[in-house]
């Protein structure tokens, strides 16, 4: 029997009670998942670990939002997919970040189900690279 191939992602949000979350809804589906509270710190995770299936990614964050943050990821990590949280459902909000690439949108409070849906979607493309 193959083993699993390790799957690696990171989850960026400013809130320590959603990133909890994020990580019990990972548990099992992916193989590391490291975390960080803005983007600064996610910048030095990536650079550290270098190799990342996914990132999941709150907007709405102080010092450097999401988009910033998507744009220096695809500098550093480009064609890793990016899930893109947001507490707002301003249909402008979400075409700016359609626009800006994230391959994903969850809206909060988190859809447990369709976290998992997508996340096997980035799975299977993640595995395709």
């Amino acid at each position: 029997m193959e083993a699993r191939p390790e799957k690696v992602i990171l989850i960026v949000d400013d809130e320590r009670d959603v990133l909890l979350l994020f990580q019990m809804l990972m548990k099992r589906k992916v193989s590391v998942c490291h975390v960080a509270t803005n983007g600064q710190e996610a910048l030095e995770v990536i650079r550290k670990v270098g190799h990342l299936d996914c990132v999941i990614t709150d907007i709405s964050m102080p010092d450097m939002d999401g988009f910033e943050l998507k744009e220096k990821m695809d500098e550093l990590i480009p064609g890793v997919p990016v899930i893109g949280v947001t507490g707002h459902s301003d249909e402008d909000i979400m075409d700016r970040m359609r626009k800006a690439g994230f391959e994903h949108i969850i809206g909060k409070p988190v859809d447990r189900e369709k976290l998992h849906e997508i996340l096997e979607v980035v799975s299977g493309e993640s595995s395709a690279q």
